[in-house]
């Protein structure tokens, strides 16, 4: 079922960030060997979860190239061509997860680089934030819900404000010498991978809201799609 392969994108990718924030969250209070071998258990893993999103990116593809090949109407085409689209936006966010922690931590924790208290708190909200978008996300997809949508769009600019506001307050803290260059460019990196994740949850709240929500009324879980 498409639907299921579509989910479980939202799922590995959830669980990537889950690793790497729940690292990002201890990583000071642990020897710099602890933290390598912990590293790369976590980027083992998350790895292997990225692998699994592009099988499941290009099994959806393969899916719906043999749809395309069929009789369908208008509106399934339109509803085919959107899951299409998004399988791509899935695979992006996915390769997003992927390399926080395959560059940026791994950067921290080869160089030995510490963020400043307020940054590594700032980081650990934004983890949070953008895993409860791709929940939110997860939720919406799945029972095609426009309501959902709608906090979607909140979460996202919610995000895009927070992003905005901790490069502001890192900026101000290479100016008084509490942060570095070095992990500083590594906290914009990551910053601006969630941000980039967060727009890519937001595709999918498009994709309800303007061609997968149900046309017909009192019928939330029936949308006219391709089977």
């Amino acid at each position: 079922c498409w639907v299921c392969l579509g989910v479980g994108g939202f799922v590995l990718t959830e669980k990537m960030l889950t690793l790497s924030g729940q690292f990002m969250a201890k990583r000071d209070q642990m020897p710099p060997k602890d933290q390598k071998n912990e590293w790369k258990i976590i980027n083992t893993t998350i790895a292997k979860n990225e692998v699994i999103v592009d099988v499941l990116k290009n099994a959806i593809i393969e899916y719906f190239k043999k749809l395309f090949r069929g009789n369908l109407s208008k509106r399934q085409v339109t509803v085919a061509s959107t899951l299409n689209r998004l399988a791509h936006d899935a695979e992006r966010a996915a390769d997003n997860a992927n390399a926080i922690s395959k560059k940026s931590i791994k950067s921290l924790v080869e160089s030995q680089l510490n963020f400043s208290e307020p940054a590594t708190k700032e980081l650990s909200d934004m983890f949070k934030k953008t895993i409860e978008i791709i929940k939110i996300s997860k939720e919406t997809f799945s029972k095609y819900d426009p309501d959902k949508a709608k906090i979607i769009y909140d979460l996202e600019k919610e995000i895009s404000k927070c992003v905005h506001s901790c490069l502001e307050n890192h900026d101000q803290r290479l100016g008084n010498g509490t942060c570095k260059d070095k992990p500083g460019h590594v906290f914009s990196d990551i910053l601006s991978k969630l941000r980039d994740i967060a727009g890519q949850m937001k595709n999918f709240a498009d994709a309800v809201r303007d061609h997968l929500a149900p046309t017909t009324p009192n019928t939330p879980n029936t949308p006219n799609t391709p089977n």
